[in-house]
């Protein structure tokens, strides 16, 4: 709300009675409020826009252990600095299992975790322990 000098500012620059009688009796929100209401309902409207089409690109991001930089390597959820720079002194890796072998503190759920935070290994996701860790075995059937 405006300020009883501002208003009467404005009653003074408008140079009527009747001016005086409309800025003491008029809601700011008749004024700039309702400008600032349809700008506020544009924005809100673009914003939503630009999350609907960013998250899907964001969600799908797949980067590879032997190709992908620090930066996007550290993107990834779960992957932090020590463990990247792990990945990054181990590579290039064949398959997960190499990679689980040669880099320290990645075992299979960490690689699951991994995995579906969208790491890959020669373009590959982790599929399973049974079949990915070294003298793993198959599930009985």
């Amino acid at each position: 709300m405006l300020a009883a000098s501002s208003r009467k500012h404005i009653a003074r620059w408008a140079g009527s009675g009747a001016a005086q009688r409309s800025a003491r009796n008029t809601p700011v929100s008749c004024g700039l409020g309702a400008a600032n209401a349809g700008w506020e309902a544009e924005m809100r409207r673009r914003a939503w826009l630009l999350l609907w089409v960013a998250l899907p690109a964001l969600a799908e991001t797949e980067i590879d252990a032997n190709t992908g930089s620090r930066a996007q390597l550290e993107s990834l959820p779960g992957l932090g600095p020590a463990l990247v720079q792990r990945l990054l002194a181990a590579r290039p890796f064949q398959d997960w299992t190499d990679l689980m072998r040669r880099v320290p503190g990645v075992k299979a759920a960490t690689a699951r975790k991994l995995s579906a935070a969208g790491l890959r290994v020669a373009g590959q996701p982790f599929e399973s322990a049974a079949s990915s860790e070294p003298g793993g075995s198959a599930p009985a059937q």
